[in-house]
């Protein structure tokens, strides 16, 4: 009886306990469903809004900007210009027609009310220019020197200063850079005398004005003697594969030419440097090299203009 009881009992309090856990399963996952379809629906609903912005919305109306014809009279503005400069007695002579667009800078529709040349004829007109210069003078100036070009300046030098196995005059300027990007303005700002970031520019200039040699220095605080170390101008007389030079001053055989600097450069033997305070028998000596050195100064003022 006991053990029955205890069975019947036992049995029971089982059955009662499956059906609470079952009954309890099935509230939970009932719950999780809910949830589930709930965030279903959040989600559709989410993304049927997303999809409602992403379609393209009604063009928004504007007025048609049209391009403006200004009407020009290119034929009596050809005419113009042929008798000012180029009819066989013309009003202006040489001098005034190279002091024109290139030599000033101006913007390209300066000359619109005189030529009757819109903005973008100028500057393809001015590019063709300048790429017709390239082609007709590359060969001529955009090279090295070779050994005749070594001569003749040498001669030429000789003749006109009195320098014999002169080259031509080496110096440094400061270039303004007015465009220069903001990132880099701080590279190239120093306590020149301008209120533009600068590059400093060397070159070599002989008498006919004839740059030969142009350098820019590189990015920090540069004077001439920083950029005269970075430059390459003697990088080919160090190989040993330079231009071969002889000269005789005072009966006496050279064979390497010479430069005039002023008083900052080093002691090389291929600089010939200003004597500051020239006592009396070199007076004649620093008063000619004065007068030299007044080629590359030219050469700048040519470069600024």
């Amino acid at each position: 009886m006991a053990s029955g009881s205890g069975s019947g009992s036992d049995s029971g309090e089982g059955v009662g306990g499956n059906g609470e856990g079952a009954g309890g399963w099935d509230s939970e996952a009932s719950r999780q469903i809910r949830e589930w379809a709930y965030t279903s629906a959040e989600i559709s609903r989410l993304m049927r809004e997303a999809l409602q912005q992403q379609q393209p919305q009604p063009a928004v109306h504007r007025p048609i900007q049209r391009r403006a014809v200004v009407p020009r009279d290119h034929v009596g503005a050809h005419q113009r210009l042929f008798e000012d400069y180029f009819a066989e007695q013309p009003r202006f002579g040489d001098n005034f027609f190279r002091r024109r667009q290139l030599a000033y800078g101006g913007p390209a529709d300066m000359f619109d009310e005189y030529l009757h040349i819109g903005e973008t004829t100028t500057l393809i007109c001015v590019e063709y220019f300048c790429q017709s210069v390239s082609e007709i003078f590359r060969d001529t100036y955009l090279r090295k020197l070779t050994p005749q070009d070594c001569h003749d300046m040498m001669v030429m030098h000789g003749s006109q200063h009195g320098f014999p196995g002169m080259l031509g005059n080496i110096d440094c300027m400061h270039w303004e850079w007015k465009n220069c990007p903001t990132a880099w303005k701080g590279h190239y700002t120093t306590g020149f005398k301008v209120k533009n970031p600068t590059m400093i520019l060397e070159v070599v200039a002989d008498y006919r004005l004839w740059i030969w040699h142009a350098y820019f220095g590189v990015v920090g605080s540069n004077n001439d003697i920083n950029v005269l170390h970075s430059s390459p101008l003697f990088n080919e007389q160090c190989r040993g594969v330079g231009p071969a030079i002889s000269f005789v001053v005072n009966d006496n055989q050279h064979h390497m030419g010479y430069y005039l600097v002023d008083g900052i450069c080093p002691r090389w033997s291929v600089f010939v440097k200003m004597i500051r305070c020239p006592l009396e028998k070199k007076i004649f000596f620093a008063v000619r090299q004065e007068a030299a050195s007044k080629d590359v100064e030219r050469a700048f003022g040519v470069l600024q203009a």
